[in-house]
This record gives structure tokens, C-alpha cells and sequence, in this order.
């Protein structure tokens, strides 16, 4: 019992150190055999938490410049049959993830069915102008899509972002209205003198 009690204890600790309870430590063991074994499994235990704690922040930093960025991103892993989208997507769409899904894997029908068929495609494509209308607007967004890869340089799936230039277009609009409000302008003043 004074050696197997001690080990089942070991084993216990390092089945929940191995199911994620990372930095879970052995408490100071009697048996001074155990003791280089416990330390070990101690400090092990230690670096699993330090390190998933810096993948995890790093994962957390990288979502927050994603999430800040004023462009749409959708990412779809084929690999792992995996859709994503940032803040600014879920904005400009109207839509959250599970719906988006949704509209990808199904034909859609309705006002915006050139938008979801476009990025449904599995070619490249860059800067195309689409209409996109809310319950509130129309937007006009500048449209692109590219390959997806891996650490090893082969593609995984495809990435989708998209622009919201609906003040864009209207400013240039108006400024292509005040152009002809000039030269109408001009050819009046002429037509007078």
C-alpha cells in the first residue's frame, strides 16, 4: 500500500494534468523515491500551463485585430468544415455566423442571391462591385476572394473580404453630378456672354 497508493495518486494527477488542468501539482510525497518523479511531473505540468496560456492570449490578441479590422472577413476551412466570420462581417451583413452558414450551403433566392452566389464560387476574384441590401440600406461592397493556407503552403479552404464602399459611391456620385452641374455651368455662362 505505501508503494502503489502514492503512485495511484501520480496517476490520478497526471490524468487531469492530461484532460487540461494544466499547472495541477503532486502534493511533497513521503516516499523520497517519488520525490524526483513528483518534481518532474510538477515543473512538467507548470510549462503546459505556461505555454497554453501564451497560445491562448496570442490566439485572443490575433482575434482582437481581426475583430477590429472595418473589413468583412469569412474564412472557410474545408479541412475541418469550418466557417468563421469577424466583427465587421456580422455588421455589414446583417447576419451572425450559424446564418451566414446557412446561406452558404443553401440557394438563395432573394435581393442579395448575386452576393451569395459570388462567394460561393471556389475561383479567386478580386475587387467586384456588388449591391448587398439590409432591412435598413443599400450597400454597395467591394468584393474579393482568395486561397486559404496552411503553415505548409497548401490551400485549406478560402477567404472571403469585403468592403462596405456605399459612402464611396455616393460621394462619387455627387461628384459627378457637381461635374455636370459645372459644365453646364460653364456652358450657360458661355452661351450668355
Amino acid at each position: 500500500a505505501n508503494l502503489t497508493k502514492p503512485i495511484e495518486t501520480m496517476v490520478d494527477k497526471v490524468d487531469l494534468i492530461a484532460r487540461g488542468q494544466y499547472g495541477l501539482t503532486l502534493p511533497p510525497l513521503k516516499q523520497v523515491e517519488f520525490e524526483e518523479l513528483a518534481n518532474s511531473i510538477n515543473q512538467m505540468s507548470k510549462s503546459l500551463k505556461d505555454s497554453f496560456t501564451t497560445i491562448l492570449n496570442d490566439k485572443m490578441y490575433r482575434e482582437q485585430i481581426v475583430n477590429s479590422l472595418p473589413i468583412g472577413i469569412i474564412t472557410i476551412n474545408d479541412e475541418l468544415s469550418e466557417l468563421k466570420i469577424n466583427r465587421a462581417a456580422a455588421d455589414i451583413l446583417q447576419y451572425n455566423e450559424d446564418r451566414i452558414s446557412k446561406f452558404m450551403n443553401e440557394q438563395i433566392h432573394d435581393e442579395n442571391e448575386q452576393f451569395w452566389n459570388i462567394i460561393t464560387l471556389d475561383s479567386n476574384f478580386h475587387h467586384r462591385k456588388i449591391t448587398y441590401k439590409t432591412a435598413k440600406e443599400n450597400k454597395v461592397l467591394l468584393v474579393s476572394q482568395t486561397g486559404m493556407h496552411d503553415h505548409q503552403c497548401q490551400i485549406i479552404g478560402r477567404m472571403i473580404n469585403f468592403v462596405d464602399m456605399t459612402e464611396t459611391e455616393e460621394l462619387e456620385k455627387r461628384m459627378y453630378q457637381s461635374e455636370k452641374l459645372a459644365i453646364v455651368g460653364e456652358i450657360a455662362a458661355g452661351a450668355a456672354h
